[in-house]
């Protein structure tokens, strides 16, 4: 059981949980493993820096492929509402994160309905966070305006009880 959990912490953890011959000292005594410190040389940081941006130019192709393909099925096809939804709001999502079109009117209409989506989101949530906020203080001075002489006699009671002043 304890090697399946080694095991497992090794995978996830990687080289980090495993203690490492230099480990550094710090002033507190800890053991700290180089590899928190490990700087990588310029090779590998070349090798690292071009495996990423290749990755993240692969990821904006298919961002746009996903985007040219939903695009075609939402005009040419009539879709349930249950799909189409679903559709139109990855389609929506997807117009903020693809090459702007600015001469193609459906994406200029799903980047218009995401910006409105976001600032009704936005909206929304500031109202809410007002409204309650207003509610909490009414709430707080109507228990003061009802509720303070009985909230005075509990608290001279409980001091009573208690012996102090």
């Amino acid at each position: 059981m304890t090697a399946a959990l080694r095991y497992a912490a090794k995978r996830l953890g990687g080289g980090v949980l495993q203690r490492s011959k230099t480990a550094i000292v710090s002033e507190e005594g800890r053991r700290l493993p180089t590899r928190l410190f490990h700087t990588p040389t310029k090779a590998t940081a070349v090798d690292e820096t071009n495996t990423v941006v290749s990755r993240l130019s692969h990821i904006q192709e298919k961002k746009e492929e996903l985007y040219n393909l939903v695009a075609d099925f939402e005009r040419t096809y009539k879709a349930p509402f249950s799909i189409s939804w679903q559709n139109s709001r990855l389609l929506h999502q997807l117009s903020t994160q693809v090459e702007p079109r600015p001469s193609d009117p459906y994406w200029r209409m799903c980047r218009r309905v995401q910006r409105k989506t976001s600032f009704f989101i936005a909206a929304g949530i500031c109202s809410a966070g007002l409204s309650t906020g207003a509610a909490m203080a009414y709430g707080l001075h109507w228990l003061k305006k009802n509720y303070s002489k009985d909230l005075e006699d509990w608290w001279n009671k409980q001091m009573r009880r208690t012996g102090a002043k």
